[in-house]
């Protein structure tokens, strides 16, 4: 339980360890009476068709990092119901995509190899086999949907960006992706962040969770992610304006040449500082895109529209250096 960052119910602790329900009661209880756990820390399961809140979390210490604000009405309606046996949580299918990283016939394998050699085997025997396994076994039990699988896999010294990769992109009990997004080591990758942000069961936390371990250039690569839900988007691109207003002028100057000025279009609106534009100019251009744009952004400095004028790239293109001198802050 210390694992977790969230209150946890007797069911979960059940499905964790692979206790008969009757057993964990009986532990809990003492553990209760001894003083070692207390109720804030234990909740109830709700009731069938009840509401819970699965997002509940003890208060922030003043030494964390602040998690970005979350607004998206869909993600805050996440259920987060956990079952007592090792079935999915939405009882579904498996999600139909291939996990970011991964080709498609290497997942497929994976995938086959899995339900004709593990997923017969008991919950108990599947989480000590996980935590030993190597090579294709090792990626085969990535896609078991059993959180106490999952701690194994983590226990699991070949465990690596690219199974949990698997486990972010399928897992579908909330359980199993607390406990993988308690790496602070996998979430850094790009593609973990990836995995989790399109996985249907990550909660409103989980996703603060993951934009809060996400650099600059990740928030950007998310933003203009396609394939990620509109309103996710929207959420990432908030979390993405709040960054940039805070980054430093090299990160800010990376994510603008890098992006080609794509990234100004998701900037809120904020002027380039001096400091930015001097970095950008101290490179060399030879991107159109990145001369547009920058001549049309409305936050770009007068030092800068005349350094981009100066480039050689510019001087053979009289379009854009046309496009430069009519920029409001040329004149």
């Amino acid at each position: 339980m210390s694992r977790l960052h969230r209150p946890v119910t007797r069911a979960e602790i059940a499905t964790l360890v692979g206790l008969p329900p009757v057993r964990v009661e009986s532990i809990v209880a003492r553990l209760l009476e001894v003083g070692v756990l207390t109720e804030g820390t234990m909740t109830d399961a709700p009731a069938r068709g009840d509401s819970a809140d699965p997002r509940a979390r003890p208060p922030r210490r003043s030494s964390e990092r602040p998690r970005t604000r979350s607004s998206s009405s869909a993600l805050r309606s996440s259920s987060t119901n956990v079952f007592g046996d090792d079935r999915p949580s939405i009882g579904g299918a498996l999600r139909p995509t291939t996990p970011p990283g991964l080709a498609a016939d290497e997942a497929l394998a994976a995938r086959e190899q899995y339900e004709t050699a593990c997923r017969g085997l008991t919950a108990p025997v599947r989480a000590k086999t996980a935590q030993h396994a190597t090579g294709t076994e090792l990626l085969a039990f990535c896609h078991d949907s059993h959180p106490q699988t999952v701690l194994a896999l983590l226990a699991n010294p070949a465990f690596a960006v690219v199974h949990a990769r698997v486990v972010a992109h399928y897992h579908q009990n909330v359980t199993g992706l607390d406990l993988l997004a308690r790496r602070a080591d996998l979430l850094r990758d790009v593609l973990v962040q990836r995995a989790f942000l399109g996985n249907p069961r990550s909660t409103a936390a989980l996703v603060e969770q993951v934009l809060a371990a996400a650099t600059l250039e990740d928030l950007f690569q998310h933003v203009i992610d396609t394939n990620l839900a509109a309103e996710l988007r929207q959420l990432v691109g908030e979390a993405l304006r709040t960054r940039f207003g805070a980054a430093s002028s090299r990160e800010r100057a990376d994510l603008v040449y890098w992006s080609e000025g794509r990234a100004l279009e998701c900037s809120g609106g904020w002027t380039l500082d001096e400091e930015t534009a001097t970095r950008i100019a101290q490179r060399p251009i030879t991107s159109t895109e990145l001369v547009t744009r920058l001549a049309t952004y409305p936050g770009t400095p007068r030092a800068l529209l005349v350094a981009l004028d100066r480039q050689p790239f510019v001087a053979v293109r009289r379009d854009l250096r046309e496009l430069i001198r009519r920029h409001p802050n040329a004149r």
